[in-house]
């Protein structure tokens, strides 16, 4: 258990940015082989979080790869969890066919378990991995269901991500009227959170674009670039839209 613990700490530690965890990590990964297989594999995973904030992805899914290698074959759910978290690396790195194929294997072993959330979780990222895939119609669906899910659950703030997702994909699938409907359903959800309202206005910017009324599509992306506190991918995406709706007025 303590060192269950140690995992999630130190993985957290490096999900908001503490880096030089490297020696940390692997010492912790090292203690624990021959340990219980959940505790293994929750290294592990924590092994592979630092390794891909450092930037070093291929690292990351060998530490996953080997330990779900080498863990006991009754160790069905530790293997699932490294399943998972390999398909979310391939997700990082590009690589969405892989994540799908992963996260597809993951949810269904979370499902035969019985771990609701947990599934809904991988269900998630599974989503995220269709949309980049180019398979907007499943990622629409899948992540309509998980939404469901996490709003029922309680699940709000990750719901909001589900709900985003599911925006984008209606999007890319052309159905502007619903990625409208889930757009503004995502600016107007309670609590203030920059990142959340500038990915909505630029969202709305680009359906303003789309049916040509630049008026409006130029007021979304000025309310998103006023915002304080925007991370840098949402601020270039609100600048790139800026920048494509000066290039059309000037083609014309």
């Amino acid at each position: 258990a303590r060192i269950r613990v140690e995992a999630i700490v130190l993985g957290a530690r490096a999900e908001t940015g503490e880096g030089g965890l490297l020696p940390e990590a692997t010492a912790l990964h090292t203690q624990a082989h021959g340990a219980d297989a959940r505790v293994w594999a929750a290294t592990a995973t924590t092994l592979a979080i630092v390794h891909r904030r450092a930037g070093q992805s291929t690292a990351a899914q060998e530490a996953l790869r080997a330990t779900a290698a080498r863990l006991p074959s009754d160790a069905e759910l530790p293997r699932a969890a490294l399943l998972a978290n390999m398909g979310v690396g391939h997700l990082h790195a590009g690589e969405p066919g892989a994540a799908v194929e992963l996260l597809e294997l993951a949810a269904r072993d979370y499902a035969g378990f019985g771990l609701g959330v947990q599934e809904t979780l991988v269900r998630l990222n599974l989503g995220a991995a269709l949309l980049d895939d180019g398979r907007a119609d499943d990622a629409e669906r899948i992540l309509a269901e998980a939404e469901a899910t996490l709003v029922r659950a309680g699940h709000t703030a990750v719901a909001d991500v589900a709900r985003g997702n599911r925006a984008t994909a209606a999007l890319l699938a052309g159905r502007l009227d619903a990625a409208e409907q889930h757009f503004r359903a995502v600016l107007d959800a309670p609590g203030a959170s920059s990142r959340r309202e500038a990915f909505a206005c630029w969202g709305l910017a680009t359906i303003a674009r789309f049916t040509h009324k630049t008026a409006a599509a130029t007021a979304w992306i000025e309310r998103g670039l006023a915002l304080a506190d925007v991370p840098p991918r949402y601020r270039g995406l609100l600048h790139a839209a800026r920048a494509g709706l000066e290039a059309e007025a000037r083609s014309e």
